[in-house]
């Protein structure tokens, strides 16, 4: 099973650890966005699924890549 390297974990994580660092400076000035954790979740499900399908080479269709590339 291939488990990556070191500078795969860190290149990785970064977008949770943007996402992370966007909400601690939001909660700093006194407002609290709870939806944050699963906006981050939902976009990391949707990039491995994205991923999947660049990588089997298997056409999305149309009216999907119109939804998501915008």
């Amino acid at each position: 099973m291939f488990f990556g390297t070191i500078a795969d974990f860190f290149r990785f994580s970064m977008v949770f650890l943007l996402g992370s660092t966007g909400e601690i400076l939001t909660e700093k000035t006194g407002h609290l966005n709870l939806g944050t954790p699963g906006i981050m979740c939902v976009g990391a499900a949707a990039a491995c699924w994205g991923a999947t399908i660049y990588v089997n080479s298997t056409p999305a269709p149309a009216w999907l890549l119109a939804i998501l590339v915008p």
